[in-house]
């Protein structure tokens, strides 16, 4: 299977074209629709869809038959933005940080469900960073609320609701922490309980575990543990992180070398569905067979991954009901002052062609 091409979610386009409105300054003329789409790698109504967004931020002016044209940016644009331009009471505020897997979804899942309820919604990306030094809105602006989503925003989710506004996180904290504002998140400790099972009753008992740097640090590598700890059998566990990943990448026969060592892994549990579609696409240009040498388990259950080939196997931490909670709770009553609501969305198992047992030499 050929490497996957990406192209720029709604989020990620989003921020590309803000960041293209800054390098050509107020009142230049932006490209055309073709040309932006070259410079972003996004599709047309993608970009369309990010220009609107622009558009109601304030950023941009459409004139018809003219062409797009940059406004002034915010105040402070050159160093702590504003988390807002302006605040509308009835406003619902998205905050997010491109990641090209769940939380660009749970975006797009956003837009829908409010788009569907006729609520007004807008959304802010932040890059890495980029949240420590956003001006908040003063008390006299409050929107409805505020969602962010991803376990890194949740310092800028505490000022938020230290600020008296009211907060929904999206996302798990790390391992050994509490929430410390209203949040929704999938049972990652289960995720990766039922993810690890699975391979390990196909009778793998070499796994390889690719994700983040602080991947060691989180509720979903308690799960693995768990797994491991109840077969009471001795089994290899591997970890490898982006930078293998992107090593494979660039030189395939890197991951070969890898998996046809005599100790190499014979399945490898993924921390995302995008990290594993990029997986598989090394992994054939690498010349390994999945599943017949090599099983692969994702997470998440997006879109996409039954379309791969073969489909993958993963972990569905219910999307659209993460979002639909968040969204709920957010509008519902305000919680009493002594309660924090956190809610678990339990996840599933999504068994398709992407694992098998492992070839018998290796058993």
């Amino acid at each position: 299977m050929p490497a996957l091409r990406h192209r720029r979610t709604l989020p990620e386009a989003t921020a590309a074209l803000a960041a293209l409105c800054r390098k050509f300054g107020t009142g230049k003329k932006l490209p055309t629709h073709l040309e932006l789409m070259r410079r972003v790698g996004a599709s047309e109504r993608t970009v369309l869809e990010a220009l609107a967004a622009l558009q109601r931020a304030g950023r941009v002016e459409r004139r018809n038959g003219v062409g797009t044209f940059v406004l002034d940016a915010p105040a402070g644009d050159a160093g702590g933005r504003p988390l807002l331009p302006a605040v509308d009471a009835g406003l619902i505020v998205a905050v997010a940080r491109p990641d090209r897997s769940f939380f660009d979804h749970c975006l797009q899942a956003l837009h829908r469900e409010a788009g569907s309820a006729g609520l007004t919604l807008v959304s802010r990306l932040l890059a890495e960073g980029e949240d420590a030094g956003v001006v908040l809105p003063p008390r006299s602006q409050r929107p409805r609320g505020f969602l962010l989503f991803r376990r890194d925003l949740e310092p800028l989710a505490v000022r938020l609701q230290q600020a008296g506004q009211r907060v929904v996180l999206v996302g798990s904290v790390l391992a050994g922490t509490a929430a410390r504002v209203p949040s929704v998140a999938g049972d990652h400790e289960r995720g990766g309980l039922l993810a690890t099972r699975h391979l390990l009753a196909l009778g793998h008992r070499r796994v390889a575990f690719l994700g983040d740097a602080d991947v060691e640090r989180t509720r979903r590598w308690r799960g693995h543990q768990r797994a491991l700890d109840e077969l009471g059998q001795t089994v290899t566990a591997v970890r490898f992180g982006p930078a293998e990943l992107a090593a494979w990448q660039a030189d395939p026969r890197r991951a070969a070398r890898v998996c046809r060592a005599a100790d190499g892994p014979t399945a490898f549990a993924v921390w995302n569905d995008h990290q594993a579609a990029l997986l598989l696409g090394v992994l054939a240009r690498a010349g390994i067979a999945v599943p017949a040498e090599v099983s692969v388990i994702g997470y998440d259950n997006l879109p996409f991954a039954a379309l791969l080939q073969p489909a993958l196997t993963t972990i569905d931490q219910l999307l659209d009901e993460q979002v639909e909670l968040a969204l709920a709770l957010l509008l519902g009553p305000p919680p009493p002052a002594d309660t924090l609501p956190v809610i678990v969305a339990a996840p599933t198992l999504v068994a398709r062609a992407s694992c098998a047992p492992p070839p018998r030499a290796a058993r």
